[in-house]
């Protein structure tokens, strides 16, 4: 991706095929010092006729990087752990992002602990003004996966992780998701598990039905 922002490549060029099901654009942590960022959108609408959907994944630092994401991006879904550190700069995110008129689609909060020492999700909504759309716990076997360069989709399927992840694929996709676990049903039912990111997820797609995003 530095090559193509620096003019010494295609964006047709940079993409390659995963093996996994998907394309990509890899990039690197630091790039050179003169980067045209904010072309970002004009190399991505090159792409857009090819595929279905376009996942942009960007630094949660404040600089060029992420603005230039903003303006290339449809919506966003900006990630955060739970926590007041992490959150801080999230909200941050969200107003600049309300500022240039990104429209939002929601919170995806990551590592979850599910523990009483971490923020609550009413919290994080009314700070930021936008709902929590997933909540993806913490789970070992993400970073097996990564050691082993594999999707964790692939690696652990079974998982409670690889669920939440399905169900965002879901909304991104604007389609309905079944949990397959019978349990994880009947406890949603009587209340003993967090069901506000799964309400949340069926108003968007209802919104989506209704034409309204």
């Amino acid at each position: 991706m530095h090559d193509v922002l620096s003019k010494k490549s295609s964006i047709a060029n940079a993409v390659y095929d995963s093996g996994f099901g998907f394309k990509i654009v890899p990039s690197q942590l630091r790039g050179p010092e003169k980067i045209a960022y904010y072309d970002l959108k004009l190399h991505l609408e090159k792409l857009r006729a090819d595929y279905d959907y376009i996942l942009i994944d960007s630094s949660p630092n404040l600089n060029h990087e992420i603005l230039a994401t903003m303006m290339a991006s449809d919506e966003l879904l900006v990630v955060s752990t739970p926590d007041h550190p992490t959150l801080d700069g999230t909200m941050n995110a969200v107003k600049i992002a309300k500022r240039k008129k990104t429209p939002i689609t929601g919170i995806i909060l990551n590592k979850v602990y599910n523990k009483g020492f971490e923020v609550k999700i009413n919290e994080i909504e009314t700070a930021a003004d936008c709902p929590v759309v997933a909540l993806l716990p913490h789970d070992l076997k993400v970073m097996e996966a990564l050691s082993k360069t594999m999707p964790v989709h692939l690696y652990a399927p079974n998982t409670e992780v690889m669920v939440e992840f399905n169900k965002l694929a879901a909304l991104i996709a604007g389609e309905q998701y079944t949990d397959p676990r019978l349990w994880a049903r009947l406890s949603a039912t009587v209340g003993l598990r967090e069901v506000k990111p799964d309400e949340n997820r069926q108003r968007l797609l209802q919104e989506f039905s209704n034409g309204k995003k």
